[in-house]
């Protein structure tokens, strides 16, 4: 999917995806009131370093280093266990771990804790133990490095010690032996006198007056926001494998996938809506603007019960109404409908005159009540339908119908036989019926492309079933509608 129609299909569920949003966003709040109160305390430490206590250059890389170090060793277990036990709460070590937590300042040589409770007094105290349970901690560290560094040192001072009380008080190894004991001494002192890095608490623990949860308004929020965005790429995933039509904004996706305008929109319900619709779909078909006029039109969809035979019957009964001679060719030899809608005989028809069985005078039936509207009724069943409707029989009746307005010729499924790809070959035009109830995205994207490959001229596509205009239901209902009732034919799609 290209990340324009990505964003279009989000366009096009936008209300959908806000409803579906806010609901997650209200349960999230709802829940969050039912949580306790939660108080937070915070303790900051400054972090010096024995290496500028001695006079030497320490870097902000060197500090900011010292500080992390010093922040994660705060919430080791065994740290954290300390301040939990001096706290003299009821805390089980994994209680401690969740509630006390440390942050080292980036500009700064400063360590901040911070600790939560169901009161001020106890995230106070916790965070309290936090900050000594650091401070003891860097201690112990500090002490435990000396004491490596001064391990060889004091064994050596013994070594020594040892072969001096071993010799005689005249020895003349004694001087030597005397000088090496008193350096060693030395360098013993001088280590234990070097500087350490020190932590110090420079802001007691001091609880915020104010509980940092539960905050429903923010969680609230920040579920909304997470929401439209997995929402959104979830409507996205689900329109994709779906494959069909979501109907939100049927003009707009219909013509994303086929790249043709939509002519006209047949609403699912209301008789008065449908007959402008096919005013509509008459006016966009006989005037639009074209460098070739537009005088035969094959009606083609994808599957079997789009509406195909129901649109074609009633654009050609709706152009008859302005006093055009009207042809309409049921050339869908597998399921013919057009006697059934105009109540007029089956046979003869097409078979019939394609077949040399008959003669055009013969076939062309008047329909009942419609001056100016005839119509080729498909005829007797063959079984050879195809090599019919793709003969070149076919191409010349309908250049012998130029006395006609407009021709409009049924077709079968397009799904299901190859016969509406040769029929619309032979037409100026043809449209595409889609029924957003049942026609998928990838095949009427195939047949728009089949259509091209065969020499035939897609021009629009027709939406069946689409959701009618409030504007149009509103004009209707005040009792401004005109025009002959669609009847029987309105009851069949």
């Amino acid at each position: 999917m290209e990340l324009s129609q990505h964003f279009r299909t989000i366009w096009r569920r936008r209300w959908r995806i806000l409803g579906a949003s806010v609901v997650v966003a209200v349960l999230v709040g709802s829940w969050s009131l039912t949580r306790p109160n939660l108080f937070r305390a915070s303790a900051t430490l400054a972090v010096t370093s024995g290496r500028a206590t001695a006079g030497e250059s320490v870097t902000r890389d060197d500090t900011l280093f010292l500080t992390r170090t010093y922040a994660e060793l705060a919430e080791t277990p065994p740290v954290v266990a300390d301040a939990a036990l001096q706290s003299d709460l009821s805390l089980t070590n994994a209680e401690a771990v969740r509630r006390l937590k440390a942050r080292a300042h980036d500009d700064v040589g400063f360590v901040t804790l911070s600790a939560t409770g169901p009161s001020p007094g106890d995230a106070t105290d916790l965070a309290a133990a936090g900050a000594q349970a650091l401070i003891a901690a860097v201690a112990e560290q500090q002490d435990e490095a000396l004491q490596e560094a001064l391990a060889p040192l004091e064994a050596e001072v013994e070594e020594v010690g040892d072969r001096l009380a071993a010799l005689e008080p005249g020895s003349p190894d004694r001087t030597p032996l005397q000088a090496r004991y008193a350096a060693l001494l030395g360098s013993a002192t001088e280590r234990r006198l070097q500087p350490v890095d020190r932590l110090a608490v420079i802001s007691p623990a001091r609880s915020e007056p104010s509980p940092v949860s539960p905050a429903p308004a923010r969680d609230a929020l920040l579920a909304l926001l997470v929401a439209l965005v997995v929402n959104s790429e979830l409507t996205v995933v689900l329109a994709a494998l779906s494959d069909r039509f979501s109907g939100e904004d049927p003009e707009l996706e219909v013509t994303d996938v086929t790249g043709l305008p939509v002519l006209a929109r047949i609403p699912a319900r209301g008789e008065e809506t449908m007959l402008e619709a096919f005013r509509t779909l008459r006016t966009n078909l006989m005037f639009m603007d074209s460098l070739e006029q537009v005088r035969t039109v094959a009606v083609v969809s994808v599957d079997p019960g789009a509406g195909k035979s129901f649109i074609s019957v009633n654009l050609a009964r709706a152009a008859a109404t302005l006093d055009v001679p009207v042809v309409l060719v049921d050339a869908d030899l597998r399921r013919p409908n057009a006697h059934y809608y105009l109540d007029v005989a089956a046979a003869p028809g097409l078979t019939e005159l394609l077949g040399g069985r008959a003669d055009l005078g013969q076939v062309l039936k008047r329909a009942p009540n419609h001056e100016g509207f005839h119509v080729i009724t498909a005829g007797s069943p063959v079984t050879d339908a195809s090599r019919i409707v793709g003969s070149q029989e076919l191409s010349e009746l309908l250049s012998r119908l130029d006395w006609a307005g407009l021709v409009v010729v049924d077709t079968p499924a397009a799904s299901v036989f190859a016969d509406a790809l040769a029929v619309a070959s032979h037409c100026d035009a043809t449209v595409l019926v889609v029924d957003l109830a049942s026609t998928k995205r990838r095949a009427t994207r195939s047949m728009v492309e089949q259509l091209r490959q065969v020499g035939a001229k897609p021009i629009g596509v027709v939406v069946n079933r689409s959701e009618p205009s409030p504007r149009n239901a509103y004009y209707y209902r005040r009792g401004n509608g005109s025009g002959r009732p669609l009847s029987r034919v309105a009851g069949r799609r």
